[in-house]
């Protein structure tokens, strides 16, 4: 149920279009090598862009609404048969939100739930699905809007390293405006060994009107989150 899927495809540029209820993806991309995205609208009931084990990724100048799932997840799942990782990955000019009801955004009148969904979504995620890893991934001047913060995720037992975080602004957070999680869900190959979160910097962040929980650092017992500055 996508609206678009590519697979083990290079050098594609996806610009200037609109995207009204993608399906459970409005893009899935797996395998991906220098892949541009760039002034999109998407407005739709579930992910917006999925960038799995994909390398050399420019995301910039998109506007995704997505109340009830992911706006922009960066993943490096077992899809291809392989562990591979998602990097040297870019995302920059975006507006990511999750206050609006589908379709108001696409036709300009921005109609806000009222109550806001259950578990709001809408942020921009990297994991949960993380056989691969992160590397060099840069994250700047963006706006989330009433959705879920920015969330670094690694539970299968890969390497998130190198990641730049800069120039966002929140208002609404209705869960952690930070969120680093090192965990052991292990989905994927057995006999996997648990896996690192290190060198992260964050900077120049304005978080407003989070009504939940405060920002959270969590690795496990022998396994710290490493080398964070904020």
């Amino acid at each position: 149920d996508k609206t678009i899927a590519l697979k083990n495809c290079r050098n594609v540029l996806l610009r200037d279009f609109k995207v009204l209820q993608g399906g459970w993806f409005a893009l899935l991309a797996t395998g991906v090598d220098n892949l541009t995205i760039d002034n999109l609208l998407i407005d739709t009931n579930r992910d917006g862009l999925d960038i799995d084990c994909c390398r050399n990724v420019r995301i910039t100048r998109c506007t995704i609404n997505s109340p009830w799932d992911d706006a922009i997840c960066p993943k490096s799942s077992y899809a291809l048969g392989y562990p591979r990782a998602t990097e040297n990955v870019t995302i920059s000019d975006c507006y990511v939100a999750g206050r609006y009801r589908i379709g108001s955004v696409l036709d300009g009148t921005w109609q806000v739930f009222m109550p806001a969904p259950k578990g709001t979504h809408g942020r921009i995620k990297l994991g949960t699905e993380s056989n691969g890893g992160f590397k060099n991934i840069t994250i700047t001047n963006c706006v989330f809007d009433k959705c879920r913060g920015i969330a670094l995720e690694t539970v299968d037992g890969a390497n998130l390293e190198d990641i730049t975080i800069t120039n966002i602004t929140m208002q609404g957070v209705t869960t952690a405006p930070i969120f680093m999680r090192l965990g052991k869900r292990m989905r994927g190959p057995q006999g996997r060994p648990i896996g690192t979160l290190k060198r992260v910097l964050i900077s120049n962040i304005t978080s407003s009107g989070g009504d939940r929980m405060p920002s959270i650092i969590a690795g496990l017992d022998g396994y710290p989150v490493e080398d964070v500055k904020i």
